[in-house]
């Protein structure tokens, strides 16, 4: 009776330990799917803030080290005549590292008023 209920016990021992490696291992995927969201809508919201501020500043060339939403943004814009490109990265740490998004967009300064990108 005595050894039934030690192994028993191992049992239950084992297959606890299992449900908290397979829920901490989900866990963690969950918080990295998380941040790459973030990262990839702060990546996001530079374009638009670029956009927004290449409507009143024609000398607007981006701004690095922008702190919002829990993450850090650099925004980068490169003219050539009429044409444009944005490159915007999101980057949030977490987890004891750092993920980071980008987002490009190319236009022609004729779209910027109605924000028709190509």
């Amino acid at each position: 009776m005595m050894i039934a209920a030690v192994i028993m016990l191992l049992v239950i021992a084992t297959m606890t330990a299992a449900f908290l490696l397979v829920v901490t291992a989900h866990t963690r995927v969950l918080g990295d799917e998380h941040r790459r969201t973030v990262a990839l809508n702060l990546a996001e919201a530079g374009v638009e803030i670029a956009l927004a501020r290449m409507q009143t500043d024609a000398d607007y060339t981006g701004e690095p080290g922008v702190r919002l939403g829990g993450g850090t943004l650099d925004i980068e814009v490169w003219r050539r005549g009429n044409d444009f490109a944005i490159n915007a990265r999101g980057r949030v740490l977490g987890a004891g590292r750092e993920i980071t998004r980008r987002v490009r967009v190319a236009g022609h300064k004729t779209f910027l008023g109605d924000s028709r990108l190509h």
